[in-house]
């Protein structure tokens, strides 16, 4: 004898095809496909032009890659930049990219090989910090306490970084993070905001990203989800004889790598923008 089944997931069958599926609604599927115009990243330039980046402004661009902001960041503003990151692959990269960018811009930007955790660098020495998602990868609370330090009063750190949520699974988060090189703390928006405050910096603004940046570069066409599903699929089935052939490291690597804007369009990381003021201390009161 078969068993019947249960009533409860009757009714919840009869629910989704009898109910939600029975006929197409028009007005949901016409609200759901409309473009929710998300913002890219020119958004993180307009909020250092609100910081009143300018010739006369000192900028680091701390974990900076190939200086491909820095470049920006002087071809828009004219400012000084220090472009520090421990890479030595980033340094080469950074280099040919400068030459690449005349000598105007080249000679507006030094290249460091500081790391964010003790910056060669006097205090009180920069108008703007600039982290582009990249504190996941260094030990926070000496980063940012660095960072405090070579801040003149009242200057900013000005931080695109990306979190884990609620729905990120702790399988997910274990094999994303260790090879992505990431501190999982750090992927913990709570934990960031607190250990800035712990520093002393000041949460000034805090704007929700989310997947958004993601949005727009699959709408502009510079990002093809589907083909990122695809690289999964086709690397999995294939799974053993890439290991075999190129390693273990590079295949979860590149794995992990497609997944980061798969889990941004899921919900499973979200992405935030922050700026963080070093506050101008007054004296105290004379009697």
């Amino acid at each position: 004898m078969i068993d019947s089944q249960p009533a409860a997931d009757l009714a919840g069958v009869h629910k989704l095809y009898g109910e939600l599926w029975a006929e197409q609604n028009a007005d949901f599927e016409t609200e759901i496909a409309k473009p929710r115009h998300p913002r890219s990243p020119e958004v993180l330039f307009d909020y250092a032009a609100g910081l009143e980046v300018n010739v006369d402004s000192r900028v680091l661009d701390i974990g900076s890659r190939d200086a491909i902001h820095a470049i920006e960041l002087v071809r828009r503003f004219g400012c000084q930049v220090v472009a520090a990151d421990p890479v030595p692959l980033h340094a080469e990269l950074a280099r040919k990219r400068l030459a690449d960018a005349g000598p105007e811009i080249a000679a507006r930007i030094d290249l460091s090989d500081a790391a964010i955790e003790q910056l060669p660098f006097d205090d009180v020495s920069f108008d703007l910090v600039w982290s582009r998602d990249m504190l996941n990868h260094v030990a926070l609370r000496p980063g940012l306490a660095e960072c405090w330090r070579v801040l003149r009063p009242g200057a900013a750190m000005l931080v695109f970084q990306t979190f884990a949520t609620p729905l990120m699974e702790p399988g997910e988060s274990r094999r994303l993070y260790e090879n992505h090189s990431i501190h999982a703390e750090n992927m913990d928006q709570d934990h960031f905001e607190e250990v800035a405050r712990s520093v002393s910096f000041v949460i000034e603004t805090h704007d929700p990203i989310t997947s958004e940046w993601r949005e727009y570069a699959v709408e502009a066409g510079t990002t093809d989800i589907g083909d990122c599903l695809m690289t999964i699929a086709r690397m999995r089935r294939a799974e053993q004889d890439l290991v075999a052939t190129y390693g273990r490291a590079l295949y979860e690597a590149t794995i992990a790598d497609h997944l980061w804007g798969i889990y941004l369009l899921l919900g499973k990381l979200s992405s935030s923008i922050y700026v963080l003021r070093k506050q101008v201390l007054t004296g105290a009161a004379h009697g």
